[in-house]
């Protein structure tokens, strides 16, 4: 699992959507926002509830650095990880329907279109106007 701290203003950033469609790259920090990438558990110790300690874990980690929510993005065919997500509160604020990933090794792989679901769970809620300082 990758989780960091994206900077606004990166071109492959994906920053949160707001409810009325558009998007915010800042927090409240003013500056980024916490994305969780590349969760996996190896296939034969999946279902034992490693996923939901590793998640967790990153929410507490984006909470203990001051932020209110955690964004991730997941393919839109992988069932399994969308009920876990939502089953842990996050929810679907955005897709990427033209997203592309790699399938098979960086040599003999292919690159094919998917979809992608943008999820946010907010964290904690904090008062408006509020920021939290380094």
């Amino acid at each position: 699992m990758c989780f960091g701290c994206r900077p606004s203003g990166l071109a492959n950033a994906h920053p949160p959507v707001l409810d009325d469609g558009t998007t915010d790259d800042t927090d409240t920090r003013g500056r980024c926002w916490p994305y969780m990438a590349n969760l996996a558990v190896q296939s034969d110790m999946r279902r034992q509830g490693l996923g939901r300690l590793l998640i967790d874990a990153a929410e507490q980690v984006a909470t203990s650095w001051g932020y209110s929510e955690l964004v991730l993005k997941v393919e839109d065919d992988n069932a399994a990880a969308l009920e876990l997500y939502e089953s842990m509160g996050y929810e679907e604020v955005g897709r990427d329907e033209h997203a592309m990933t790699l399938h098979g090794d960086a040599i003999f792989g292919s690159t094919v279109q998917v979809t992608i679901r943008i999820l946010r769970k907010t964290l904690v809620e904090l008062e408006k106007n509020h920021y939290i300082e380094e």
